[in-house]
């Protein structure tokens, strides 16, 4: 009975950690333009191309759920903006003209971009803060006058370690551009446009290498083990006093 109950035991010890699922951590770091304000420019040529957007304002950097300096930092560059020396820049070429239908322009994914500049607290000066690729279509809507993307991405390594996020992490971003487009109003029938960007948002999320947890089913199966091991003892103590002959 010993031996079925610290078989039980080793058992029920393994299947847990087989059963231990991966938690991960998440951070999140987010460029916006914050005071930086209008700048920059969305373009289309109208021959079926890519769609490029440059000089594109960047004033902040959010990060949040890091497990260091988490929170609101300026961004730095020198891209001109109302804040001179405070602005980063975010610059992107989509894949080519993949559809037009009633005013919103589909790009083949494909395409990069790249987001420069930097964030003092870190120590970093005008270097790439966040690069990536687009890995669906990015799309412009013409009646919103909004641009959205998404993707895989890097974030700067210095960058990382000051915000204590750790080398083996991997990232995925969703972003978007609010223009204006002053240039050349009611264009947006297929053809050519030039517009500026008014407000950006492209937020990071990161996923950290797994830290193995317990889950209830794992902890379940540690339970029955040790209630497996102690009934045994349990029983054989009876026994073993059962067996002592009377004086």
């Amino acid at each position: 009975m010993r031996r079925h109950a610290s078989w039980l035991c080793g058992v029920s010890v393994l299947l847990a950690l087989i059963w231990t699922a991966p938690a991960h951590a998440t951070e999140l770091i987010d460029f916006g333009t914050g005071l930086a304000g209008a700048g920059g420019h969305i373009t289309y040529n109208g021959s079926g191309g890519s769609l490029t957007g440059s000089g594109i304002l960047i004033g902040v950097m959010t990060a949040a759920g890091t497990p260091s300096n988490d929170g609101i930092q300026f961004a730095t560059g020198g891209t001109p903006c109302a804040f001179p020396g405070l602005c980063a820049e975010l610059d992107f070429t989509t894949g080519t003209l993949d559809s037009y239908q009633n005013g919103v322009y589909a790009f083949k994914p494909g395409g990069s971009f790249v987001i420069t500049g930097g964030i003092p607290g870190a120590g970093i000066s005008n270097q790439t803060l966040m690069s990536g690729t687009f890995t669906s279509d990015s799309v412009l809507d013409g009646g919103l006058v909004k641009f959205n993307a998404a993707g895989s991405d890097s974030i700067n390594p210095i960058l990382m370690s000051y915000l204590g996020i750790g080398s083996g992490t991997t990232f995925q971003f969703v972003g978007s551009v609010i223009a204006a487009n002053l240039w050349n109003l009611g264009a947006y029938n297929g053809g050519a446009f030039d517009v500026t960007a008014l407000s950006t948002d492209f937020a990071s999320l990161g996923t950290s290498a797994p830290t193995p947890t317990p889950e209830p089913m794992s902890l379940a199966l540690m339970a029955m083990g040790g209630a497996a091991a102690f009934g045994a003892r349990k029983t054989q103590r009876r026994r073993s006093g059962d067996s002592t002959p009377a004086v």
